[in-house]
């Protein structure tokens, strides 16, 4: 609706006429604003349309009527869901159905390689930041099983610079993933 000299105002409805209307919210049912969302057709392919979540947790994303794969992330609530839907619906995503996955990473001499960004992707175009290392150089996050993730961690500060990467790991259950430089190529 339009306020005029320079306004815009919006507003939702409690319905979802078009495309698919996503509300985020973490283990404890709060709202999580700044998710990243994708949906997508084909998860070898960039996603059909994607966006962030905002202040109140919420994203609309105009996709044509189908059915979609989608992917939210979240740094904040550290998790990765992955969710079948159709369009045009109303979506609540949640970790519910989720494993905790807890990643270490460790530098080329052994010590916890701390701050490092964590991500958990299904395929290079799907979005999977999820967290990061605390000073022992552990994450733990909630990530959909039954799937095949690539997990990194990436430190660019200070003097080491570090891209710690494993592909390929299948996550049925609680799962450790283990990034240690002197164990990459």
């Amino acid at each position: 609706a339009n306020g005029g000299e320079g306004y815009f105002w919006s507003f939702r409805t409690s319905g979802c006429a078009s495309g698919l209307c996503v509300t985020v919210r973490d283990s404890d049912d709060n709202l999580v604003p700044y998710a990243d969302v994708a949906a997508y057709t084909d998860l070898n392919y960039y996603p059909s349309r994607s966006g962030s979540t905002d202040d109140s947790g919420y994203v609309q994303l105009d996709v044509e009527t189908g059915t979609y794969t989608l992917i939210v992330s979240s740094m904040d609530a550290n998790f990765v869901v992955v969710k079948p839907v159709s369009a045009p619906s109303a979506v609540t995503v949640d970790p519910s159905e989720t494993v905790t996955v807890t990643v270490t990473a460790k530098k080329k001499d052994g010590s916890a390689l701390q701050d490092a960004a964590i991500s958990a992707n299904l395929t290079p175009y799907t979005p999977g930041l999820i967290g990061f290392t605390d000073g022992s150089g552990v994450f733990s996050g909630k990530i959909t099983p039954n799937r095949t993730y690539a997990f990194s961690a990436v430190s660019l500060f200070g003097d080491d610079k570090y891209f710690l990467g494993k592909p390929g790991v299948n996550i049925t259950s609680e799962t450790a993933v283990d990034l240690f430089a002197h164990d990459m190529p």
